[in-house]
């Protein structure tokens, strides 16, 4: 199922919601065992920040405006007064704390009793944009941990300063490497699958924003929350090139081949939160946000 713009914010919520219970009950292969989830796999909770005075859990995915809902939760916490006067490197405040810093009891009230909310994003649109920001800007540490890996393996005759710094990696380069099963360590969290990281099949979540409908669903949430008299949400910075041309010069250079790829490592996240794996992609409608 594609969402369409038909039917009020909270009837688009309920079918969200549906359609994420159908596809989790398709796949029994994305439920794990909570219990032991809690007990003794707690990292696997490290993508839930807590608020615990509003009684707030949120899943935050990197690349889906997470760092200005970081930037919402520290405005609740007291550090700032305001989202606008928050740099974006200090929204990642490790003061924020984590799920899966609490222990076991404290976990399964939070579950049981917080509103919990999401945000999803289109994720051809996510990889790119991971792509774009941490490879193709100049990103020493990304470039250092992964564009030389990438250049080493996937050009060919590279020059000393490519192997050297990792600068120049192209978009191909970087789709053969996320979906090279052969690669190691080649997933990290601002291009890895959503559904590995907020356990969607075994959440619970009030409410599932995305970033396509971003501005309303912010809104809405901090409007059901009772919090949007205390802070609101800044919008991401848009792209102000034409988004879909974006798309479009990038992902020609991808082979069917790499693209049948991605859509296999990704499949769960289309189907979960029903975004269109049409092989077709100018007739995608794509969001590209930095």
């Amino acid at each position: 199922m594609i969402e369409t713009s038909v039917g009020t914010w909270s009837e688009r919520q309920v079918l969200r919601q549906q359609l994420l219970r159908d596809e989790c009950s398709k796949n029994q292969s994305l439920k794990l065992n909570m219990t032991n989830v809690i007990h003794n796999n707690r990292k696997l909770l490290r993508f839930y920040i807590v608020d615990d005075k509003y009684r707030i859990l949120y899943g935050f995915i990197c690349k889906v405006g997470s760092s200005h809902w970081k930037s919402v939760f520290l405005v609740l916490k007291g550090t700032f007064k305001t989202v606008e006067e928050i740099p974006l490197w200090r929204a990642h405040d490790p003061s924020l704390k984590k799920l899966s810093q609490y222990p076991p009891e404290e976990i399964e009230y939070r579950l049981r009793n917080y509103t919990t909310f999401v945000f999803m994003r289109d994720p051809l649109a996510r990889v790119l944009s991971a792509y774009r920001n941490k490879l193709e800007e100049h990103n020493v540490p990304y470039q250092k941990a992964f564009g030389r890996r990438i250049i080493e393996r996937y050009r060919d005759n590279p020059s000393k300063l490519e192997l050297e710094t990792g600068v120049g990696v192209t978009f191909a380069e970087f789709v053969r490497f996320i979906t090279d099963k052969d690669a190691k360590n080649n997933m990290e969290r601002h291009w890895k699958p959503v559904y590995q990281m907020v356990l969607p099949c075994n959440m619970h979540f009030d409410y599932i924003g995305k970033l396509e409908t971003g501005k309303e669903d912010s809104e809405y949430i901090l409007r059901y929350l009772r919090v949007d008299h205390l802070v609101r949400f800044k919008e991401p910075y848009r792209n102000t090139s034409n988004t879909e041309e974006i798309f479009t010069k990038y992902y020609k250079t991808i082979s069917k081949e790499y693209l049948h790829r991605l859509y296999e490592i990704y499949a769960p996240d289309f189907k979960l939160f029903g975004y269109s794996m049409d092989e077709d992609l100018t007739r995608r409608k794509n969001y590209l946000l930095n």
